[in-house]
């Protein structure tokens, strides 16, 4: 009835009416529940003009309490209606680009900063291209993230390592520097600080972090220079920022490294705690969480997940914390505690949110690297189709750094693939993936980082004692014994029971039944120690088989009720996956 009312009435008249409604509310003040009838009967009143102007303080305010997907939408009406000064709406565009980035809209983000760029000169042009970087780094769009930053390094006089080769050799020189510091520094505030030093240090971290993905000795390289840079000039937060992330690198490899680590994570607490800055302490959280997993420490890891989430869902963090945090307690949980049913849901749920957000990068790493997750409802065919649906591809990146190299996400896929292998018993894919297993090996990446190389080894090893049982006799039950040594010498006690379980795969496969039994009633209090639970289990249901009478019995029931409880539908092609037959 009131659209046929008002189709009677003349434009002008319409136009008063929508008018003096929008007044009415306008002069009973801000009101987040009247935004939306404000700004439509301005807009239908003929003033467009206060409908930005209204849009855009009603965006503030909602940014100002994290309603950050509520905000990019006011701030994309104030600049469709709005006829803004150049200054002003750039800075309109500035503040779309935070929201998005904050509630993880990455591309959309980028692209507002990008639009920034284009409008603006200097150190706001240089911001805003940084700015775009990080997030078309951060969302898996490596190539034109590249050369964004190839850009603003060019602009600021910055070159970038030429080789891995080349990167090493910096990252090597950068640490002795950082080491000639010790804990000597002055902690300056930003205003005291030439805005160009503190521009170049913000550049160091955006590529330091958005290669970690590829070229990793080149991000390690470039965060280790903004770690030196940010210690010299001592402007806090910076200084802060460079700590947690250098941490992260050093908590990969040595126990001296997890020392420095552990350090370097105090002192961005501290510093965070001083500055009472919530963004940092979102940060904080989220390095403690990612490397209690790189450090193996992985109920730490867990049990940090629910606190970490909470403060970044309030907005201390960018989408990219929220991704760390999201595929470290995947990681912990599936691959190596062994949680698998509570984890089910949640795993669908970020599945659908990156799909939301087209954040390509999390998108195929989840699915990959949640492999577990179908093989355990018993689904080898969806696990495949996904995996095989290309939602990433790593665009203008040289070949040889992915041949030689790789990247997470790639690595994952090797994992996954393996995964479904062993679990389907397929000799072909078997063999395709152990090619790809000899590849990895010599990546940089697995050099580097103890936790991701001790989870490749104990795949590659099941792998190869599979291929023993398809034929690939001495050969392979060598290769799954140098394995075996390897995981030995680690030094941690999970990689010293996958040493044990892989030891009775291959007493098995020499018809050695007694051995291999032996072998992994040892490992299996190792297991239990390290916390891996679902292997625990397979090991149990394994040794149920391998036992005669009464107590094989009573072993492979205890074991299969447990997998069973994690929702495991076939508990013999589920065990595949974990112990060798």
């Amino acid at each position: 009835m009131a659209e046929a009312v008002l189709a009677r009435l003349d434009p002008e008249t319409r136009r008063a009416h929508h008018l003096a409604l929008a007044e009415t509310v306008e002069r009973s003040g801000p009101s987040d529940a009247m935004e939306g009838f404000l700004l439509r009967h301005l807009e239908a009143g003929g003033e467009p003009q206060r409908a930005a102007v209204q849009a855009r303080l009603a965006a503030d305010r909602a940014a100002s309490v994290f309603a950050l997907e509520r905000a990019a939408s006011l701030y994309r009406t104030a600049l469709r209606l709005g006829r803004f000064p150049p200054d002003e709406s750039a800075s309109l565009r500035a503040s779309l680009g935070d929201a998005l980035g904050r509630c993880g809209h990455g591309p959309d983000a980028a692209e507002a900063y990008l639009a920034v760029a284009e409008s603006t000169e200097g150190s706001a042009r240089l911001d805003a291209q940084r700015r775009a970087a990080q997030h078309l780094l951060g969302c898996g769009q490596v190539g034109r993230g590249v050369g964004v930053l190839r850009t603003v390094a060019k602009d600021i006089g910055l070159r970038f390592p030429a080789s891995e080769l080349e990167g090493t050799a910096s990252l090597i020189w950068q640490r002795m520097k950082i080491a000639s510091l010790g804990d000597r520094w002055v902690e300056r505030d930003e205003r005291d600080v030439d805005p160009e030093v503190l521009r170049r240090i913000d550049v160091f971290h955006a590529i330091g972090f958005g290669l970690s993905t590829v070229g990793l000795v080149r991000g390690e390289d470039l965060t280790a220079r903004g770690l030196y840079l940010a210690m010299r000039t001592g402007e806090r937060k910076r200084l802060a920022r460079a700590m947690l992330l250098e941490s992260q690198y050093q908590a990969c490899a040595t126990e001296r490294g997890r020392r420095r680590a552990r350090w370097l994570v105090a002192e961005g607490a501290r510093i965070a705690e001083d500055t009472k800055d919530a963004h940092l302490a979102g940060l904080v959280a989220a390095t403690r969480h990612f490397n209690a997993f790189l450090e193996g420490r992985f109920r730490e890891c867990l049990d940090l997940r629910a606190s970490t989430e909470e403060l970044l869902r309030e907005g201390r963090g960018e989408q990219w914390h929220r991704n760390w945090v999201r595929l470290a307690d995947l990681f912990a949980r599936v691959h190596f505690v062994g949680e698998l049913g509570a984890e089910r849901a949640r795993i669908d749920e970020y599945l659908k949110d990156a799909a939301r957000r087209d954040d390509r990068l999390f998108e195929t790493s989840m699915r990959a690297a949640a492999a577990v997750r179908w093989l355990a409802s018993d689904e080898p065919g969806v696990l495949l189709e996904l995996i095989d649906e290309p939602t990433w591809v790593v665009t203008g990146v040289a070949r040889s750094t992915l041949r030689e190299h790789g990247t997470w996400p790639q690595i994952y896929d090797l994992w996954a693939r393996a995964q479904h292998a062993l679990y389907t018993d397929d000799a072909g894919a078997l063999a395709r993936v152990e090619e790809g297993f000899v590849a990895a090996e010599r990546s940089l990446l697995m050099r580097a980082v103890q936790v991701m190389r001790i989870r490749a080894r104990w795949i590659h090893g099941l792998v190869a004692l599979a291929l023993a049982r398809h034929g690939g006799g001495r050969r392979a039950t060598a290769l799954a014994g140098a394995i075996a040594k390897k995981q030995e010498r680690e030094g941690t006690g999970y990689a010293a029971a996958i040493a044990g379980l892989l030891r009775s795969g291959i007493a098995s496969a020499a018809g050695d039944r007694r051995a291999a039994r032996s072998a992994l009633s040892e490992a299996l209090p190792l297991a239990r120690r390290a916390e891996l639970r679902l292997a625990a289990s397979a090991m149990e249901w394994r040794l149920g088989q391998w036992t005669p009478g009464e107590e094989g019995a009573s072993l492979g029931a205890a074991g299969a009720r447990r997998l069973e409880a994690e929702g495991v539908v076939d508990v013999e092609r589920m065990a595949r996956l974990l112990v060798p037959t």
